[in-house]
């Protein structure tokens, strides 16, 4: 073989050596009963609140969706006559008359209004001798409010608010499919990446060999593939989660007319500390939209996790620690989120705005105004990302820190 032809060789052997690692991680998870027992309990639970949650739902859900695979998503004579063809039932009685009544919500809303009264909740009873804290805060809700009613406007114009997207339904659909489903999917996705974490990170300390393969440079930068087939698993498996828990919901109802129709319909409402106002969005999507961008957020949070975890990892040698701060951090963080939002202690919320708690209790509300939950647009999104960068970073340390390490 000629002296090309080697080298080529060569640098194909050393190119395929990634794809090697990897496939070598990945399969250690696969060969995990432990990963597959809890991820198959996680689906059999999400089944569970799906066939709970949708019983009340399914026959004004499917009666909307079925009007609109034949007359369009949104409120017109066609589409009512759509419903008016339906068997007679009370749903179909409710569904025809709020048909009759629908308006166009973002024609009148008063963002000014909605902005005070946000500031107002803000304050609490501190009304005088405000502190830079509080002041920056009242600044930055008005100016929120005042980007919603951009947004409303916009709205307005393009006839968004006219979808009927689950019609009499949309409430209570929008907080099971988003709120208490898109919670339990996203629990189940911080565990099963820390379990990842726990299973990849910690393999070769569990049998006995991370001295052995640590004593040279390349054992040592094993420790970076192991974190990125994690990470990889994780997104992987939280996107599974998200696929079958939904398919599961739409085994029990009707969506094929719904996912066309725009999440900010009128039908739709968010529910804030302070009242009901639209669902306005910081971005046009329809149910479906909404649905792939929450996952993306998802996918955000897994990521961010996951990294922070293998930081951690690298800085304390034990993965159980690591998972277990980790986790600490996802729990005391919700906790405290929960705690300051029933107190009225928004600037103690807003500080830990970072953590994954953050994203668990606003979940179903994600990419609108959020009350009292969001200073700024786009929060709930900027946080994950913050966090994020954050995770990057003490991992890039940690990482370079592990390169040095005495793991004798």
């Amino acid at each position: 073989m000629s002296r090309k032809h080697s080298k080529q060789a060569g640098s194909g052997h050393i190119k395929a050596r990634p794809a090697l690692l990897l496939s070598h991680e990945l399969r250690k998870l696969l060969a995990s009963p432990l990963i597959w027992a809890i991820f198959l309990g996680m689906v059999l639970v999400n089944f569970g609140i799906v066939a709970l949650t949708t019983s009340d739902i399914r026959a004004p859900y499917n009666l909307a969706s079925k009007a609109q695979q034949s007359a369009g998503h949104r409120a017109s004579s066609e589409l009512k006559r759509a419903v008016d063809a339906q068997p007679q039932s009370d749903q179909q009685e409710r569904l025809s008359k709020a048909l009759d009544e629908a308006q166009d919500p973002y024609s009148s809303f008063d963002s000014a209004r909605l902005g005070r009264n946000a500031v107002r909740a803000l304050q609490g009873d501190r009304h005088e001798n405000l502190g830079p804290i509080q002041r920056s805060m009242d600044s930055d809700m008005q100016a929120k409010y005042d980007r919603l009613g951009q947004r409303a406007q916009h709205l307005s114009s393009t006839g968004a608010g006219m979808d009927i997207y689950a019609g009499t339904a949309t409430a209570d659909a929008q907080h099971e499919l988003f709120g208490s489903q898109g919670q339990a999917v996203l629990w189940e996705s911080i565990l099963l990446t820390l379990l990842i974490m726990v299973v990849l990170l910690g393999y070769e300390r569990q049998q006995g060999v991370e001295p052995v393969i640590a004593s040279t440079r390349t054992g040592r930068h094993l420790m970076r593939w192991k974190v990125l087939a994690g990470v990889g698993a994780s997104l992987l498996a939280c996107i599974l989660l998200n696929l079958v828990t939904t398919g599961i919901f739409a085994a029990f109802v009707d969506t094929r007319g719904v996912w066309g129709s725009s999440v900010s319909s009128g039908f739709n409402q968010l529910t804030t500390a302070f009242g009901t106002e639209p669902f306005v969005t910081w971005f046009d999507c329809t149910v479906g939209g909404y649905w792939l961008a929450s996952m993306g957020l998802e996918l955000l949070a897994v990521l961010g996790l996951g990294l922070l975890t293998a930081a951690i990892h690298t800085a304390v040698s034990s993965t159980m620690a690591a998972a277990g701060l980790s986790f600490l951090l996802v729990i005391a963080g919700y906790f405290i989120e929960f705690f300051a939002a029933s107190k009225g202690s928004w600037a103690l919320f807003h500080a830990f705005s970072l953590t994954p708690g953050y994203l668990i209790l606003t979940q179903g509300s994600w990419f609108t105004g959020m009350g009292l939950q969001a200073l700024f647009p786009w929060q709930e999104t900027i946080s994950s990302l913050i966090a994020l960068a954050i995770g990057t970073i003490l991992l890039v340390l940690g990482l370079h820190y592990y390169q040095r390490k005495d793991l004798s």
